[in-house]
């Protein structure tokens, strides 16, 4: 199996130095909360997505606002810290993103002790404030999200699995959301259904928002092996925010959700990006098929087209615009249409022999 999301070791044995100002006992200051980064270096950072977390069990993790990153760490009582065995997934993001993380990782690389003023924390290495961060913790910051991620195939989990779990904002469409808060959980050997409990900073959440969780199981090496095929909505509009089951799918080779590849799927519904909707009743001449080699064909009218496709374990989607037949096709015909929102793909969601796939612009195909 290609992994679509693979480890980048960083190589981090950062050697710990004597701190130069009066620490206490940095766990205690530095353990548990989520730190929101504020810049790199003397640059602001480009969003409130970047992370750190320093577990109680020696785990660290975060988001560098583009990938996660994961490791361990050692931290000595006056700030020293140690990082090792710090992987990150690899995904392409925007340049800023990119940028950031670049700078971001580096940092890591250099960290050699930690820094904690007030509610700020710095990762420090010749005195140089390499990365700083605030403290999301606070009178409501660290509410939680509590359920069990499972599926229903008896099939057994890896003794190395890892379970990821996400709290996404999609208030600005699916193909923009962004992660609010994530946790990563070390299944031991342990087997479905296993029980997250995903810590949140709720003085960024608003009322009028969307947000839903997300799941993802890896092995040791970081392949996908389960991802969420829908989305569980949480916390407003009445969601929920305990008891939460997130049912995952198998991801075959190709890293797509095994129920989206082999079929043909027929064209019901086009939802244009400005908010026009095109309904058919199962007899519209559109299709479209993805299949276990990355690649993906159908018809469009009287036409036949296809091309390849990439996708991520959360439901990103990228197709390439590949070839088509160029024949003039009767009118009236919505091939404008369709082809409008399918070269805009950014996310895809399988359920209930219904297939979509939703535009970054806002647009969408409904298929059965």
């Amino acid at each position: 199996m290609r992994p679509l999301v693979s480890l980048l070791l960083l190589g981090l044995f950062a050697a710990g130095c004597a701190s130069t100002g009066a620490m206490g006992d940095a766990a205690d200051r530095v353990v548990g909360p989520t730190w929101q980064l504020t810049s790199v270096g003397t640059v602001s950072a480009a969003g409130p997505e970047a992370t750190i977390t320093f577990e109680p069990d020696g785990r660290v993790f975060g988001t560098t606002g583009c990938n996660r990153f994961f490791g361990t760490y050692d931290l000595g009582s006056n700030g020293a810290l140690t990082l090792s065995q710090v992987g990150s997934t690899r995904m392409a993001c925007p340049p800023i993103d990119m940028t950031q993380e670049a700078g971001f990782l580096d940092a890591l690389d250099r960290a050699e002790r930690v820094l904690v003023e007030g509610d700020q924390l710095s990762l420090v290495a010749d005195d140089e404030r390499l990365l700083r961060f605030r403290s999301t913790a606070g009178s409501t910051a660290n509410a939680t999200l509590s359920g069990t991620v499972t599926y229903l195939p008896r099939i057994a989990l890896p003794p190395d699995a890892v379970v990821a779990v996400r709290l996404i904002d999609v208030n600005r469409g699916d193909a923009q959301a962004q992660a609010v808060a994530e946790n990563r959980v070390e299944t031991d050997g342990g087997q479905v259904p296993i029980p997250f409990s995903l810590r949140y900073d709720a003085s960024q959440i608003q009322p009028a928002n969307r947000y839903v969780v997300r799941a993802e199981i890896y092995d040791a090496d970081g392949t996908a092996l389960w991802t969420t095929d829908t989305s569980y909505p949480v916390l407003t509009n009445g969601a929920p925010s305990d008891d939460i089951e997130i049912r995952v799918a198998q991801v075959t080779e190709t890293g797509v959700n095994s129920a989206l590849i082999g079929p043909s799927w027929r064209l019901l519904e086009i939802q244009k990006p400005g908010g026009v909707a095109l309904s058919y009743e199962g007899t519209a001449p559109f299709t479209i098929s993805f299949g276990t080699d990355g690649r993906y064909s159908g018809q469009a009218d009287c036409n036949r087209y296809g091309g390849t496709f990439e996708v991520d374990p959360d439901g990103a989607l990228r197709l390439s615009q590949g070839l088509s037949t160029l024949a003039a096709c009767p009118e009236p015909s919505v091939s404008g249409d369709f082809f409008e929102v399918l070269n805009n793909v950014g996310r895809y969601d399988v359920g209930g022999g219904r297939l979509t796939l939703r535009g970054v612009d806002g647009g969408s195909l409904v298929f059965q």
